[in-house]
């Protein structure tokens, strides 16, 4: 049994290094002559905004509410190009990162190393620590023209996770921010992260002066400073940079049974209200903070630190009476009907709902990969995660962006 990915959420919202949230900041702006970013193509009429995301088991089958998905990624400006599999689909975190490991050296090598940092004048290459609840992912930052189902984003600054290449290995800064290492296909049991949350960039704080353990110059695969990074530089949001459908995906899965299913496979459709298939079809619609967050009140204690999240595989809160096994993991005899209501970040739009959790041995023992009533223990916060997504249709709208008849940030089901 694979350790929990518990709320991918990067830990850098509005500048701040010491809460889960997603990133947040503005639209970028045009990238200086170091960087040669470009406007994404225009889509055809004939071009799909819909991509397929499935719940698998991930590469061992030990992997239980992953949601995986594809893209391609090639030299930019050219038909050099490699498509990677099992990207953990995420609305929790902002931009895609994805594993050396899963490149070939044809493509790895073609991906022009990103500059443009402040610190050094663009001089260096930039490396990446992304911070994440579970751990970290350190490589380096590199510009890749990316296709999702039939999007086309033209050089777009990606994380190539483990690539130490240009950048040399993991800072100590990095390491010493906490957390493990997820810089490998084992630890995070995915060939990289496809980040499509509510923000546009992935460390606003980073615009304004270096912050340790996130961004970094390297002059030499030895020596990496932190670093100050333009927005246009840095890892983005790849829904962000899309010609039309840029303000948000919609994300549909299928009920599953009480004991789960064997797989799940649904759709991840970019844009809201921007075409006729992606219509924000719910009034329950609610706004985050500038962190990300909503609030969730369960048996009369209120989270203010609460989000819905597709990188979470479980729903993870605190609980004085539901017993704990396996580490983390909630294991009641029988399923137990628990009623929640969600609110948005000012209180206002009240929605109640009610979830199962279930007992975790009995469902692993199962074999199946794809459960809706999957709980584990967490400290201060409630993190709806994928078992929220089941039967439902689930809306993450972007920053600063009309979706629809609200403006995001928010969520919507």
């Amino acid at each position: 049994m694979r350790t929990p990915l518990i709320a991918l959420w990067l830990l850098v919202a509005a500048g701040l290094l010491s809460a889960c949230g997603g990133g947040g900041g503005s639209a970028t702006a045009p990238a200086p002559s170091t960087s040669t970013a470009s406007t994404p193509s225009t889509p055809s009429a004939t071009t799909s905004n819909v991509m397929a995301v499935t719940v698998d088991g991930g590469f061992d089958g030990n992997y239980p509410n992953g949601l995986f998905a594809s893209a391609t990624l090639c030299q930019p400006g050219t038909s050099n190009c490699q498509t990677v599999d099992r990207l953990l689909v995420d609305t929790g975190s902002v931009g895609l990162r994805v594993m050396a490991s899963a490149l070939g050296s044809g493509v790895l090598g073609a991906l022009p190393s990103q500059r443009g940092a402040v610190t050094d004048n663009g001089v260096n290459p930039l490396g990446q620590c992304a911070q994440f609840i579970s751990g970290y992912t350190w490589g380096s930052v590199r510009q890749a023209d990316v296709q999702l189902a039939g999007e086309r984003v033209t050089n777009l600054p990606v994380q190539v996770i483990g690539d130490t290449a240009v950048v040399g290995d993991v800072p100590a800064s990095c390491q010493n921010a906490g957390g493990t290492s997820l810089s490998s296909t084992a630890a995070l049991g995915a060939n990289g992260i496809l980040g499509v949350g509510l923000f546009i960039n992935d460390c606003p704080a980073c615009t304004a002066a270096a912050v340790t353990a996130i961004y970094y110059t390297c002059a030499g695969t030895g020596s990496c400073t932190p670093a100050q990074v333009p927005a246009a530089q840095q890892v983005v949001n790849p829904v962000a940079r899309m010609s039309v459908n840029n303000n948000g995906v919609v994300i549909k899965l299928p009920a599953v049974p009480d004991l789960g299913a064997a797989t799940a496979t649904g759709t991840m459709t970019f844009g809201i209200g921007t075409q006729s298939n992606n219509a924000l079809a719910t009034t329950r619609i609610l706004r985050t903070d500038a962190y990300g967050y909503i609030r969730t009140q369960v048996n009369g204690t209120q989270y203010p630190s609460s989000f819905i999240d597709s990188g979470s595989n479980a729903l993870f809160f605190p609980s004085a009476t539901l017993p704990v096994c396996s580490s983390i993991w909630y294991c009641p005899t029988d399923t137990v009907t628990m009623n929640a209501t969600l609110l948005d970040a000012s209180g206002q739009n009240v929605q109640p709902l009610s979830f199962d959790i279930a007992n975790f041995t009995r469902l692993i023992v199962s074999r199946n990969k794809a459960f809706d009533n999957l709980g584990g223990n967490a400290s201060g916060m409630f993190d709806w995660g994928l078992p929220f997504f089941y039967g439902r249709t689930v809306y993450t709208a972007i920053e600063g962006r009309q979706a629809g008849s609200a403006v995001g940030p928010y969520v919507a089901y």
